[in-house]
């Protein structure tokens, strides 16, 4: 029989064991050494490649055996040996070998051909079900968009308008200096040389935008540098830190700054 489907199988279930075990320990978040990925690219790659090398080596020896095996039988046949009866080379007995050998090449072809067919499959609709996850938590992920005049909440009662537009701008953490202690910020993808939103990820789990500039403006407006936590102020002509923090304006029902005299409300 060939012992090159054997081989070439050993090496596919040591790759079908080493393969899973790694992927549970990466999901429990197990640290591995560095030379781990080394170590999945030799079984993946090397050890399937040696098995296979290994089979055709002993698929060699073996039919230097059978043909040793054969001319000694024939040689005993020759010289009326007890053996003279059994025909090594009989058209029957070498068509049945040939067609075992063939039934299990089929076969072990057969098998690696759906085992990796249905690992294809699992793998497509795997990376389809990340796709969708993805989306699905940028869909559903709570951002707040920025606070403008139309934004403001309506159908709320006087007495709570002002905890309910402090829940928008702080996220419930009830002031700037609470607000900054627990989010933190980052850009929101843009085109050209000035980034336009700001995204302030928070730990309880909702995030922030805040725009900073408007679309057709040059520049951050000057109350606040992109991504900082401190509001300007101009001293001695030049602007330097420790301005004064967001209030609230009952009027316009929005929060706002003070920045060289002006009361800022938006782009802050």
């Amino acid at each position: 029989l060939d012992p090159r489907p054997d081989m070439l199988a050993i090496a596919v279930g040591i790759v079908s064991t080493f393969n899973p075990v790694m992927a549970c320990l990466a999901f429990a978040g197990v640290g591995a050494p560095g030379w781990m990925g080394f170590a999945m690219l030799v079984i993946n790659l090397v050890v399937p490649m040696g098995f296979l090398a290994l089979g055709f080596a002993m698929r060699g020896a073996q039919r230097g055996r059978k043909a040793r095996e054969a001319e000694r039988r024939a040689a005993a046949a020759a010289s009326n040996d007890e053996d003279a009866d059994w025909d090594p080379n009989a058209d029957g007995v070498r068509l049945r070998r040939r067609q075992v050998e063939r039934g299990i090449n089929d076969y072990t072809l057969r098998f690696l051909v759906n085992f990796f067919a249905v690992v294809v499959v699992m793998c497509f609709v795997s990376g389809a079900v990340i796709l969708l996850g993805v989306f699905y938590e940028t869909v559903r992920t709570p951002v707040i968009g920025t606070t403008t005049d139309d934004s403001l909440p309506v159908n709320v009662e006087e007495c709570v308008i002002e905890q309910t537009v402090e829940s928008l701008e702080f996220m419930q953490y009830g002031s700037w200096a609470n607000f900054i202690k627990h989010c933190c910020c980052m850009a929101r993808p843009y085109n050209g040389d000035l980034p336009l939103t700001e995204l302030w990820a928070c730990d309880n789990g909702l995030y922030k935008e805040r725009q900073r500039r408007a679309r057709d403006a040059d520049e951050i407006t000057p109350p606040r540098f992109f991504c900082a936590t401190d509001f300007l102020k101009y001293e001695n002509g030049s602007l330097a830190s420790g301005g004064q923090q967001p209030y609230y304006d009952a009027a316009r029902r929005r929060f706002a700054v003070e920045f060289d005299g002006e009361v800022v409300y938006d782009y802050w």
